[in-house]
């Protein structure tokens, strides 16, 4: 049996050029300074989650905010009222006709925002440490595929795909691939990068029940 991995490889072999090792190197150099430096970010989001059994995927609109350096909220219009808040290793989410979740994160456990608050981390080590990373190169756009180096039970992740334009290093789009077939793609566009953000946005909310 071909192994993922081996997929993958193939797959982004026909999609484009795969850089060398020398090139990868320079290019995670160059992206985690870029990340490193970011300390807010905001950019329109849109959302697509696909789930085995589902006929179509299902979409959301919204707004990504990062706060540097482990603050992140993904506020939905489209569903309104539903958001993603992380503030260090909490997480509280609301879904439509739902009661507000909040968990405690510990080490490993399942994160659903884990691999977007990833792009901001200035620690190419640590991404080398946990995954084996591959860069193809399509006409304008880098495609970063990250594959974890050992298997997680609690996230059961198979890959995160990166859209990276090359000629500023901004990220155009995130793919989480897990296991049984789902996923979950994140676009992001009109961009900004260290602009004030109100402190209140990442404030967690009220009376939030701990799960």
């Amino acid at each position: 049996m071909v192994s993922i991995c081996a997929a993958l490889a193939f797959t982004l072999t026909a999609r484009g050029e795969v850089l060398s090792a020398a090139e990868t190197d320079a290019f995670i150099t160059a992206f985690n300074a870029k990340q490193g430096a970011t300390q807010t970010y905001q950019a329109e989001l849109t959302q697509q989650l696909q789930l085995r059994g589902l006929k179509r995927p299902a979409e959301s609109r919204g707004q990504l905010f990062y706060r540097a350096p482990a603050e992140l909220l993904l506020r939905y219009d489209q569903p309104a009222g539903e958001f993603l808040l992380l503030k260090d290793a909490d997480v509280w989410f609301k879904k439509t006709d739902r009661p507000l979740v909040h968990r405690h994160q510990v080490a490993g456990g399942a994160n659903p925002g884990k691999s977007l608050l990833m792009l901001f981390r200035d620690d190419p080590d640590g991404v080398r440490r946990q995954f084996n990373v591959t860069v193809a190169r399509t006409n304008s756009t880098l495609q970063v595929t990250l594959t974890p180096k050992e298997k997680d039970p609690h996230m059961r992740l198979v890959a995160i795909e990166n859209v990276v334009r090359e000629a500023d290093l901004e990220v155009l789009s995130v793919r989480t691939i897990f296991e049984g077939q789902n996923q979950i793609t994140y676009e992001f566009t009109n961009p900004r990068r260290n602009a004030p953000l109100d402190a209140a946005l990442f404030a967690p909310p009220p009376q939030e029940p701990l799960r």
